[in-house]
């Protein structure tokens, strides 16, 4: 092996990315053809999130050795982080064509089940990568995630144990642990294993995640919200769709029912009032629940740039909106209240915006429908008499779940 990509090998396992390429390209610009240093390239290209780049240089790469199992297990990588399912598929499928028992095609053929949320497939192929590794930490941690997702919850921890024993100093053990231990309420022992992994891996996105909900889920009120989160999350795409129109058809007789015999509003107005509350907590739970861990010694360090942005623009329209409807109370002023009540409702397409990755197609998406909603919310409020905006802010806040989940379903189906 040449120096230049020997560097290159251990640069890009420090995830050294940019003094990685350097070598790798020294490299092919010695040996052009050197199929194995252009498909290590494109995994420095996927992990800087240059995307069109990384799945060229697979490509040819390919070209060059057509019977490399392992560049077809980078190039089902790659496509699967571009979103581009079905070319993941074919790729892992193409490797298997000449390596059946390749466990690494397996591992890659159960990481797209999950990105599916296709559990049991996940874990079938990560229980035949095991049946031919037995000793494969990654392949037994998504054995573990999809065992968590099946709600197998016992399996899980064993399974966990198992991948710990074998390699205690892997952080994706330790955060996996984590997370089957805040499925068990075990927020003290959740925090432990998260340190743990994040003191091996500091920079380890998913260990910062749950950390900060490990510590968030110490709080009774945002616990239950928690809980929800992850409940939907074993969930299919389908399957929250039909929670989120059964909720809202529900919720929609339980308000006829009401309407038409009052006399059932004693009984029926604390099951509506509870669905408000709480559709509108899941909006707002995770940025509101930021702004006190900001307070928190461990948990301050584990926000990023974005989250306390969120907590900040989230928090200061909530403080405000509350302070306008007071004032309105003191002073009897009907502007104050108009604007407090759009401050608050003007949460759930912030809450939503926020809850997408910075980067990510839905969230520019959601930024635009935010926008306009919020301008025909203030065009009411300076134009009362224009009863058109008030019906066109109202609906607009009233269908946003709806919006989010298509826009999500939209983005995810384009390269990124």
């Amino acid at each position: 092996m040449s120096i230049h990509l020997e560097r290159g090998k251990i640069l890009l396992q420090q995830n050294r990315i940019e003094m990685a390429k350097k070598e790798l390209r020294l490299e092919l610009s010695q040996n052009p053809n050197h199929a194995y240093a252009m498909g290590l390239l494109a995994l420095c290209h996927s992990r800087s999130k240059e995307i069109k780049e990384s799945i060229q240089l697979v490509e040819n790469a390919i070209g060059l050795e057509p019977n490399n199992t392992y560049l077809f297990y980078l190039q089902a990588h790659i496509y699967l982080q571009a979103n581009r399912i079905e070319d993941a598929k074919a790729a892992a499928n193409n490797g298997l064509l000449i390596s059946p028992n390749e466990p690494a095609l397996f591992q890659v053929k159960s990481s797209i089940a999950l990105f599916q949320d296709d559990w049991e497939g996940a874990l079938r192929n990560a229980e035949i990568g095991l049946g031919l590794d037995p000793e494969n930490v990654e392949l037994i941690n998504l054995r573990a995630r999809a065992l968590i997702q099946l709600n197998r919850k016992q399996e899980a921890s064993s399974t966990l144990d198992y991948a710990l024993h074998k390699s205690p100093e892997d952080p994706l053990s330790h955060t996996n642990k984590g997370w089957v231990a805040i499925e068990n309420d075990n927020y003290d022992e959740a925090v432990t294993h998260f340190k743990e992994a994040l003191r091996l891996s500091p920079t380890f996105n998913f260990a910062q995640m749950g950390l900060k909900e490990a510590i968030k889920g110490k709080n009774i009120f945002y616990r239950q919200i928690l809980k929800f989160f992850l409940w939907t999350n074993k969930m299919t795409n389908e399957g929250r769709w039909k929670l989120l129109i059964g909720a809202f058809i529900i919720y929609q007789i339980l308000v006829q029912i009401a309407d038409y015999f009052p006399s059932s509003i004693p009984f029926l107005a604390p099951f509506i009032i509870a669905y408000i509350v709480f559709a509108f907590s899941t909006w707002i739970a995770r940025p509101i629940s930021n702004l006190f861990l900001r307070l928190h010694p461990l948990g301050k360090l584990a926000l990023t740039d974005d989250e306390k942005l969120a907590s900040n623009v989230v928090g200061g329209f909530l403080i405000a909106g509350i302070l306008s409807i007071v004032a309105y109370f003191i002073t009897d002023f009907e502007l104050l209240a108009l604007l407090g009540g759009w401050m608050i409702l003007m949460l759930i397409p912030l809450g939503g915006v926020f809850g997408m990755d910075k980067d990510s197609k839905a969230r520019k998406y959601l930024i635009t429908y935010s926008l306009i909603l919020g301008i025909i919310g203030l065009a009411f409020i300076f134009f009362p008499f224009v009863d058109i905006l008030l019906y066109a802010f109202g609906l607009g806040i009233f269908f946003y779940g709806w919006v989010v989940n298509y826009l999500v379903m939209k983005a995810a189906k384009e390269v990124r």
